[in-house]
């Protein structure tokens, strides 16, 4: 079984994608995954090899910790965890961002013939009573969406267990029924659904077939916000309502471009950040009140970048943004940007770049993993007012490995950016056996991340360049 593949064509704004049916879930895409799959494990199988030796070396060099930033929820903070060892992340439970917690969920429990499950994503409802997981089985697309809910004696118990047929998205409306999209017949509906079984469709003012429909709650529940996108199409569409039952959309207005990137919600309203008509990207307030009486939300522009070294802005429980630019070392600067407009530096560690984050509303402050090649992700706590971070959990390097930044000048004359991460010394050793990691997709580059995957090929003398 082939697919011949073409390079994209661009006419008028749209991308004709020929390799899009790649990301979808229906009988014949299932099919070709297989075959490959099935050659490439024939494959590998003829290759002398001690195969038992290498499943234990792969294992080992998986096997560090990794652990989520927790969401706190009424007192209680979840996340996904996998301490030193294991196998698979599952859910832990903690009373503080910082504390060790404990193991409440499994994903062995969910486990099926077709293969291993995996806890991908959480959403703890407003009282902290109960969690919705995405689990994934196999490492396909094909989902569970699983309810438990919480019992800080006996953990969690599962209320329900939901099929999808490719990754599904769900938020809290309420204690008791939650917002949740997932794709039916090529189309990707919205719906309300109560934890008694009750599913009522969500209407929609836009055509979602072979889209995707992400649902998003405001942290005090007030508005719904929807983000629908369309593959090949350049750019997203993002659409909010006053939260209730039966929601009533209006579109935002000036954002139908690519590159919108949520930054969080702020009073009442949203911060986001396009690209800007220029080429650059902004950093825009979204105030949703307007809504209350049928009116569109209105925006306005907080402030605007030009150097094109901005990927991303937070808006801060105590007032203020922090913007996350790009830095010459590959990783990630910051600095705030107070209410009257004025910019600060943001003391940070080097050569780190932001992972996931969320705001802690219990501490009233923004928590986020830094990550970087030679170490697992480490918890950090943004001080605004000393204008830096501070470390909750994690320490320094674990892994002895060095970094070094430098430019390549490709064909063309351009000079491209390379990271070269090895053990110390090993990049003075020439030839040296190297693994070269490219990606430039989207506007985006490769972060610094924890390169404990590749440690057999370190200890074997290589490095890894990361373009």
């Amino acid at each position: 079984m082939t697919q011949k593949a073409r390079l994209p064509v661009i006419v008028a704004g749209e991308v004709h994608d020929p390799l899009d049916w790649l990301e979808h879930d229906d009988a014949s895409t299932l099919a070709w995954r297989q075959d490959q799959a099935e050659q490439a494990i024939g494959w590998l199988s003829s290759i002398p090899c001690d195969s038992a030796w290498l499943r234990d070396e792969i294992r080992s060099a998986l096997a560090y910790p990794t652990r989520a930033v927790p969401v706190g929820k009424a007192g209680r903070y979840f996340f996904l965890c996998s301490p030193a060892g294991a196998d698979r992340a599952s859910l832990w439970q903690s009373c503080s961002p910082a504390e060790d917690g404990r193991e409440i969920a499994h994903p062995a429990v969910f486990d099926r013939a077709d293969g291993k499950a995996e806890f991908r994503a959480v959403w703890p409802s407003f009282d902290g009573g109960k969690v919705i997981v995405a689990v994934t089985f196999g490492g396909r697309q094909s989902t569970q969406l699983v309810v438990l809910g919480i019992d800080d004696g006996a953990g969690a118990t599962v209320l329900e267990c939901l099929d999808t047929p490719a990754f599904a998205w769900a938020v809290w409306h309420d204690d008791r029924s939650f917002f949740w999209s997932r794709r039916v017949d090529g189309r990707q509906l919205l719906s309300r659904r109560t934890l008694d079984g009750d599913d009522a469709p969500v209407a929609l003012p836009c055509d979602t077939a072979q889209a995707g429909v992400v649902p998003f709650v405001s942290e005090d529940g007030a508005w719904l916000v929807v983000l629908t996108y369309a593959p090949g199409v350049a750019g997203s569409r993002l659409f909010a309502a006053v939260n209730r039952p039966d929601p009533v959309f209006a579109e935002l207005d000036g954002f139908q471009r690519d590159g919108i990137a949520i930054g969080w919600w702020s009073g009442n309203g949203l911060v986001l950040v396009p690209k800007s008509h220029g080429g650059g990207r902004e950093v825009v307030e979204v105030d949703f009140t307007p809504l209350l009486d049928g009116r569109s939300p209105t925006n306005r522009i907080l402030y605007r970048d030009d150097a094109g070294k901005l990927t991303g802005a937070c808006a801060l429980p105590g007032g203020g943004i922090l913007l996350v630019e790009r830095a010459a070392d590959g990783g990630n600067g910051f600095r705030l940007l107070s209410a009257d407009g004025a910019l600060a530096d943001v003391e940070a560690p080097s050569g780190v770049a932001l992972g996931e984050w969320t705001i802690d509303h219990r501490g009233s402050r923004l928590l986020a993993n830094f990550r970087q090649w030679d170490s697992p992700a480490r918890l950090m706590a943004f001080d605004a007012d000393g204008r830096r971070f501070q470390v909750l959990r994690g320490g320094s390097s674990d892994l002895p490995l060095v970094s070094t930044r430098m430019e390549v000048e490709a064909a063309d004359g351009v000079a491209i950016p390379v990271t070269m991460i090895g053990p110390a010394g090993a990049g003075e050793k020439r030839p040296a056996p190297c693994i070269l990691w490219g990606y430039g997709a989207f506007g985006l580059s490769i972060a610094p991340d924890c390169m404990g995957a590749f440690l057999p090929w370190f200890q074997a003398g290589g490095i890894v360049a990361v373009a």
